[in-house]
Formats: structure tokens, sequence, C-alpha cells
């Protein structure tokens, strides 16, 4: 089906949606992760957007959402409101799939520089989000069926990365 991915950077997920069959629509902030990905891989529709601005889509057109590693860099209204537009360009009962930091991802920066606001750090000009168990569940209360959400951790960059997956589906 039509899956829209957030901050597909320079094309990891978006690679693997084309070979699983995804329609993919691939969104980013960086023009020039977008112009070197749409070289390397045709196919997919890329769009620049900076989040957390609305989407620029109709209601209800995508089958679903994959936000890998891409709702970390938000204080926690934006990354609500960033919620809610992929709750509205979903189809009812389509599917998002997300990754976020974990607390305690201190290998990524958890703890590092000023802590802004509960579990967002700026550091180096830059910030960042680390998610708890709860702050996910928060994120999925409402207009969500939770189907799964998970601890991983995983070697990224020859460093130890902590993160939290989740898959829901949008309720009806």
């Amino acid at each position: 089906g039509r899956v829209l991915e957030l901050g597909c950077g320079l094309g990891y997920d978006t690679r693997w949606l084309v070979k699983a069959g995804g329609r993919v629509t691939a969104l980013d902030s960086s023009a020039v992760a977008l112009g070197r990905l749409a070289a390397a891989l045709p196919g997919p529709v890329y769009v620049h957007h900076c989040l957390p601005a609305p989407l620029p889509f109709p209601e209800a057109v995508f089958d679903a959402v994959v936000a890998g590693l891409s709702l970390h860099y938000f204080p926690w209204d934006d990354t609500v409101a960033i919620m809610n537009e992929v709750h509205r360009v979903l189809r009812p009962g389509g599917l998002l799939v997300f990754a976020v930091n974990a607390s305690g991802d201190d290998e990524f920066g958890y703890g590092r520089g000023v802590e802004v606001a509960p579990g967002l750090f700026t550091f180096a000009g830059r910030r960042k989000r680390f998610f708890t168990e709860a702050d996910c569940r928060r994120l999925l209360a409402t207009g969500w069926d939770l189907l799964a959400l998970l601890p991983l951790e995983e070697q990224r960059y020859g460093r130890f990365k902590r993160m939290w997956v989740a898959a829901a589906r949008r309720a009806g």
C-alpha cells in the first residue's frame, strides 16, 4: 500500500520499504539527503518538508506511516502535533511504526547538555528527546490501538543504541 516515511535521511528504511513492495513517499527536512537518495533510488516520491509543520497531504491517504528515529528532535507539544498529523493522514485501520530514543541511551546523548524539558536535552546546538515507556504509551493513548511496544538494543555506528519500537493501528 501507500507508505509515508517521516525523516528518510539517506534511505536505509526507504530501501527496505521499496523492496517490500510499498508505494513510498519519503519525507525529510534535508534537501541534500533527498537529492542523494532520489539519485540512488528512483521510484519513491520525495518530499522536502520540515516537521513539525503540518503534513502536506490530504486526510486518510496512507496505509502506513514509518518514523525511524525521526520523532525525537522536538518539544513534547510538537511531538504530539506530529502524531496528530500522522493520525490525520493515515486511513482508519492504517499502521504506524516508529522507533524513538530510549531514556538511558547514554551512548547517543542521554543526560548530556542541558535538560530543557523532561527528557529533552540540548547539546552542541541540537535538541534530542529520550522517551520512557510511559511517554510512548501517552503518545498512543488517544485514537490508536497499540499492537506492540518493545525496548530494542542494537549496535549502531559502533555504539550501543537503546530505543523504543512501537506499532499501532489508527482507530476507526
